[in-house]
């Protein structure tokens, strides 16, 4: 999109969201993106995760906003917690988000991890699996086999893939020349949001979400002043997130 006044080229949009369980190598994977290490994580792995961090950074050409989200999990945040936080993701990715990227980790692939693929949309709705895709961590655990052997011999595998529409990538965050990988990455995501006419993801929940905030905000900021504010928290208008 040119800049009509200035004359120059601005930089292609993308805001990417990360989900995953604790680690996966989500965190890592956000510093691999954008180039630096500006999210928190312990040796790759995201146990230090509890709320949403969102970053930005110049990559290949194209203004990259990720945000980092807590690992998927009830045994650090409840559910009201982390709904919390996922009301968070929306407003720092507004307008909308150009890809929800699920981190899982090669090798470790479980049902959990589907049922994450499987949550997303219904906290987002069904509009939000054309913008789905996987990033495989820990590459190098493929051990000289290719990932469409793992994807027909992995039946977790193949379901989360075909989930996305057949759409994933694989990082080795512990690879020395990461721009490859992250170039490959953010090229699928273009097609992506080329295949959904060049437009991000966007619904009321965003709109939900800023109204969220800003009454959960206003109730926080009463009860710290000593007052009794009426009618409960927002988060009892929202159903829990659990795995069952």
């Amino acid at each position: 999109m040119a800049s009509v006044e200035a004359g120059l080229q601005e930089p292609v949009q993308r805001r990417i969201v990360l989900f995953g369980r604790p680690g996966v190598g989500k965190s890592e994977s956000g510093n691999t993106i954008l180039g630096s290490r500006k999210f928190k994580s312990a040796s790759g792995f995201d146990s230090v995760s509890t709320e949403c961090v969102s970053e930005s950074a110049l990559v290949d050409d194209r203004q990259v906003h990720v945000v980092d989200t807590p690992g998927f999990t009830d045994e650090v945040l409840t559910p009201e917690q982390l709904y919390l936080e996922i009301m968070k993701t929306l407003v720092r990715a507004s307008p909308g988000p150009h890809a929800f990227v699920i981190v899982v980790r090669i090798g470790r692939v479980s049902e959990a991890d589907k049922k994450l693929f499987e949550l997303l949309p219904k906290l987002f709705g069904e509009e939000a699996s054309k913008y789905l895709m996987v990033l495989f961590t820990h590459g190098d655990e493929l051990r000289g086999s290719s990932m469409d052997q793992l994807i027909q011999s992995n039946c977790w595998v193949s379901d989360l893939v075909s989930m996305c529409g057949g759409r994933y990538s694989v990082f080795n965050n512990a690879q020395r020349e990461q721009r490859l990988q992250v170039r490959e990455l953010l090229n699928k995501i273009d097609d992506m949001v080329e295949a959904n006419g060049g437009e991000h993801y966007t619904s009321d929940m965003f709109r939900m979400a800023e109204t969220f905030i800003r009454e959960e905000q206003n109730r926080a900021a009463k009860s710290a002043a000593g007052k009794n504010p009426r009618g409960g928290s927002l988060l009892y208008r929202f159903p829990k997130i659990k795995e069952d």
